[in-house]
């Protein structure tokens, strides 16, 4: 919620309010950093059980046993997703950042790649939070990629003087096959978002090149924010409308079958009269 707060401050005035950027990544950091020790450690744990597992045969109590060990490993199992799924909603923060500061058009063609792996982990890390605090100090905008779940080329993005750059950075000075590969990954998604035209991306065979929409961008976000906040007030916890012929929206806070269920019979119902959008059945 306090990252939230900070975000909406900095919308008001995004350049003046740069430095709120910075603080909110720095902040995700730590919070993605504990997170993936976390995870780590019910790992470790999951190999020890596992071991003790193999070891529990034979008698009434080895079995008993084993099926305590088999709950146990479930639970952590259930933790570990717990925690991935925290990792990609403050993830989802600094997407916030990138789609406040970049165009979301050349946001997308960035996304389509493997997500990153423990940002923890990583040798590169700290070479990469000086070139990131460098240019918050020289006065300009930057996104640490590995903290996003949008921008997946390179490591550093930097908004200076308009323009849009893309830093690989490499602390040490050797080449190998897979700085080339990412060099030239970086080469074609580079082209593409300056010349809109590139020879290939990650997700298309062959030559790509981008080229404007005949007609001005038609999107429903006001009318998907009012689906969302009249689902959470209602007593039924969800929400369902038809925003344009043939196309729904529809949000629910409770996850289960049956809901997947009614969004989907109310999306085959086509011409039925949503009277009751606020709870209970419209049947």
């Amino acid at each position: 919620m306090k990252l939230s707060r900070m975000l909406r401050e900095l919308q008001l005035d995004p350049f003046a309010n740069r430095q709120t950027c910075l603080l909110i990544q720095e902040e995700v950091l730590k919070r993605i950093i504990r997170i993936e020790k976390n995870i780590r450690e019910h790992h470790r744990l999951l190999r020890e059980l596992r071991k003790h597992l193999g070891s529990k045969k034979g008698s009434a109590t080895d079995k008993a046993k084993a099926r305590q060990l088999k709950d146990t490993i479930l639970r952590h199992h259930g933790r570990i997703k717990e925690y991935q799924l925290l990792l990609i909603t403050f993830r989802t923060i600094v997407d916030a950042l990138a789609f406040i500061y970049f165009d979301k058009w050349d946001i997308k063609p960035q996304s389509f790649k493997e997500p990153p792996g423990f940002v923890s982990e990583k040798a590169g890390l700290n070479f990469e939070l000086r070139i990131l605090r460098l240019v918050f100090s020289s006065g300009h905008v930057g996104i640490l990629n590995d903290l996003t779940n949008c921008l997946r080329y390179g490591d550093v993005s930097i908004l200076a003087r308009g323009r849009t750059l893309i830093i690989e950075a490499k602390s040490g000075h050797s080449e190998n096959t897979r700085t080339q590969r990412q060099k030239s990954e970086l080469e074609n998604i580079t082209n593409y978002l300056t010349y809109d035209r590139a020879d290939k991306l990650p997700y298309i065979e062959g030559e790509v090149q981008r080229l404007a929409t005949h007609s001005p961008e038609i999107n429903h976000r006001d009318r998907l924010n009012s689906i969302i906040t009249r689902a959470c007030e209602s007593t039924g916890k969800y929400c369902f409308e038809e925003v344009e012929p043939g196309l729904y929206y529809g949000a629910t806070y409770v996850a289960n079958k049956d809901m997947f269920g009614l969004l989907l019979f109310l999306a085959s119902e086509r011409g039925t009269t949503f009277g009751n959008l606020n709870g209970g059945h419209p049947w």
